[in-house]
């Protein structure tokens, strides 16, 4: 603001920030107010679709708004001619009568679709069970071999591990047991299913595309979401007109994995692919991907309605700042990945050695002084040489790269100043002596061989 000469506050910064949003996006009343004409124009331009709005009776008499739900026309009819027979709903497997559902671990949903669907095959989600396991019993190989066992599809190879785990914890194989085998693992899948996941990733990935649309208006918000729609559908139609008349890339790399069938497969000189069912050839792909969502005019041109228009809902604020991430589980890290340092060895960076660390206060001597004693000179030869008599250290030091010649010199003390006395050779210094406290200092200078006795 300073380039403009205009002085604001972070007050006033907030409140036009406010209202510049209301006159792009407009208010919330204005939002859930046009959600009618908005279902009326879904129906207009993409004629088939399923569109149903939720109001509730609020205490003081008015209309509040309570679902939304829409089902697009070209979505539908993909699902209908490419897609398997599955039917995410967040957690658990239910299967029967050519249709697969998965759906949360919820008693009340699965309690909901017992109801509705009471002639299909309940399967669980395999992850919450895994998850009550590691919390009663703890240890990674309870873990481990519940995935192989919830993966494994052969009878034979599942009552391997089950015993396994019978032989490593009575009660684990009784909790199991208490889950029915039946609804968790691979080996009792129906034939014909086209989909062996006992958890739900390829459906939970789609949250991720909504993260930064649900902090959105609900208009702004369902508009987004339908054009990312939109948008996947040519993709995966282009996608899937480069590959051809053959199976999907990803089952192929899968069945390149079966060398022992495809050998055998080619032993009868046959081909590989029509032993794969045609719902993972690129021609059900396509299918799936062939219709597509009509365009919708905008807000101005929506037709109008004689509903009520509905109110936002009434929600409670709670205090502090809302949380956008996902709430783990128990059993999941949380925070930054670390490794773990259990079972390395520690070293030192000064001494090198694995006992210790550097600052270490369990150990504050590891690295002492060097003690010197004074050294002996042999002054009958004319190059002088100094021999060490007795250094008394962990290792042996080379101070010749730390010597330096220096002028003789004198300075003060807390008693005083110290004298030095100064003998001189024909090369140069050869000594030199301060008296004053109780420390000594040797010196071997290379080069010019100089000694220096230091006490003090």
């Amino acid at each position: 603001m300073t380039k403009f000469g205009i002085q604001v506050s972070m007050g006033q910064c907030r409140r036009a920030k406010k209202y510049a949003l209301n006159l792009i996006k407009g208010s919330l009343v204005e939002h859930y107010g046009k959600l009618w004409s908005y279902g009326h124009e879904i129906l207009r331009t993409n004629p088939g679709s399923t569109v149903k709005l939720d109001v509730e009776d609020g205490p003081d008499g008015k209309k509040y708004f309570s679902k939304f739900n829409v089902c697009f026309q070209g979505v539908k009819q993909g699902w209908m001619e490419g897609c398997r027979r599955i039917i995410g709903l967040d957690g658990c497997f239910l299967k029967g009568n050519g249709f697969s559902l998965m759906a949360d671990q919820h008693k009340g949903l699965i309690e909901v679709v017992k109801k509705l669907l009471p002639y299909v095959e309940h399967k669980q989600y395999a992850r919450h069970i895994c998850q009550i396991l590691q919390k009663r019993f703890t240890g990674v190989i309870y873990h481990t071999m519940f995935w192989r066992a919830s993966k494994s599809t052969i009878e034979h190879a599942f009552k391997v591990l089950i015993k396994e785990i019978e032989t490593l914890n009575p009660n684990a194989h009784q909790y199991l047991m208490e889950k029915d085998p039946n609804t968790w693992s691979r080996d009792f899948f129906q034939p014909g299913r086209c989909c062996d996941a006992v958890e739900n990733g390829f459906y939970e990935s789609y949250n991720v595309v909504i993260v930064d649309a649900r902090k959105k208006p609900i208009i702004t918000m369902l508009e987004e979401l339908r054009l990312y729609m939109m948008d996947r559908l040519y993709n995966m139609e282009l996608k899937g007109q480069q590959w051809g008349n053959h199976i999907c890339l990803e089952i192929r790399d899968k069945v390149n994995l079966l060398k022992k069938i495809i050998a055998r497969i080619s032993y009868l000189n046959k081909d590989v692919e029509p032993y794969i069912d045609n719902m993972y050839s690129t021609t059900t792909f396509r299918k799936a991907y062939s219709y597509i969502i009509a365009p919708m005019n905008g807000s101005d041109m929506w037709p109008e309605t004689n509903y009520t228009p509905p109110l936002p809902l009434i929600s409670r604020s709670m205090p502090g700042r809302p949380t956008t991430n996902r709430k783990k589980s128990t059993t999941e890290n949380k925070g930054k990945h670390r490794v773990s340092k259990a079972r390395k060895k520690i070293r030192c960076s000064i001494c090198k050695e694995i006992s210790h660390k550097k600052g270490s206060r369990s150990e504050p001597q590891q690295h002492e002084e060097v003690e010197m004693t004074p050294i002996e000179m042999d002054t009958t030869q004319n190059d002088m040489q100094a021999t060490p008599n007795d250094v008394k250290s962990s290792s042996t030091w080379d101070f010749s790269q730390y010597m330096q010649v220096t002028p003789p010199r004198s300075y003060k003390g807390e008693e005083g100043v110290v004298g030095e006395e100064v003998v001189e050779a024909e090369d140069g210094v050869v000594g030199e002596e301060v008296v004053g406290a109780n420390v000594q200092v040797d010196e071997v200078i290379p080069n010019v061989q100089v000694v220096a006795n230091v006490q003090i």
